[in-house]
């Protein structure tokens, strides 16, 4: 189901690429009210925030968090207005420096729950992250990711958040009726790996 945006907000789209791949890999995140916004200036403090090392949890791009198989390209940002959407691209590609044996294949991900402060499935979101930063060895059997990657990744998503919050901007799930955006709280990732279906990632 889309989304549909409301005029004033605005969509940042992660952009990632893995060795070998003929395709990019993407997921998203919603902010609201950015209308007054200089809509350069806040494509790259996302992209920085996304491979900030700062504080004591890197946040989620960090190269130390990334496989050298995978580079994380940028961000494209989309700001709704009546006219139609404006896009504001900040690609500086940054390379992992892990250096991982047996990486998952690309259509493998990590599912990314988007919470909120209000009940219902209406107001929660999920997205799914490129495996950038474990191994087939980190997953076992059942597919159930080490604990160790989901609190590290947790701790990155939490990290990037406060530097959202700290730059003033407010990230929430859009919703396909156009209605406001619900403010995002966390977002947490799942400790069972997902797949795209048929789609390689």
């Amino acid at each position: 189901m889309c989304v549909v945006v409301p005029i004033g907000d605005a969509v940042a789209t992660f952009v990632l690429e893995v060795a070998g791949g003929s395709k990019q890999m993407t997921w998203s995140i919603g902010f609201t009210d950015v209308a007054a916004i200089d809509g350069p200036a806040m494509a790259e403090t996302i992209y920085e925030s996304a491979i900030s090392g700062g504080g004591g949890d890197p946040s989620i791009y960090y190269p130390d968090n990334i496989s050298d198989d995978y580079t994380f390209v940028g961000v494209s940002l989309s700001v709704m207005t009546a006219p139609g959407p404006l896009v504001f691209d900040h690609f500086d590609p940054v390379e992992g420096t892990l250096t991982p044996n047996f990486p998952l294949p690309k259509n493998c991900c990590v599912l990314i729950t988007k919470r909120s402060a209000s009940g219902g499935r209406k107001n929660k979101g999920r997205a799914y992250l490129p495996p950038t930063r474990f191994t087939e060895a980190d997953v076992d059997a059942n597919g159930v990711l080490a604990s160790l990657y989901v609190t590290s990744i947790n701790d990155s998503l939490a990290s990037f958040l406060t530097l959202m919050d700290t730059a003033g901007y407010e990230p929430v799930i859009h919703h396909s009726d156009g209605s406001p955006g619900t403010a995002i709280t966390s977002m947490d990732c799942g400790s069972l790996i997902a797949t795209q279906r048929r789609r390689l990632r």
